[in-house]
């Protein structure tokens, strides 16, 4: 997905990701983020070893105020 945005939502939006990759990955486990450079753009990824977000709840995820179940 290509997004133009200026740098402070995206420095919100980074902080939201990492905070909730932290927040809801459990003692011991890995946060990593990886930001590779590509041809006109960045790819920025955020992927951690919590509990995820269960498939019938993933279409909610840009709702509002939404918070997954976990396990």
């Amino acid at each position: 997905m290509n997004i133009k945005t200026d740098a402070l939502i995206i420095k919100e939006v980074l902080s939201n990701l990492v905070s909730n990759a932290i927040k809801y990955t459990p003692d011991y486990g890995r946060v990593t983020v990886v930001v590779r450079p590509r041809r006109a753009d960045i790819l920025i990824e955020v992927k951690d070893s919590g509990w995820g977000i269960p498939k019938l709840s993933q279409d909610q995820v840009f709702s509002k105020f939404f918070r997954a179940r976990h396990r």
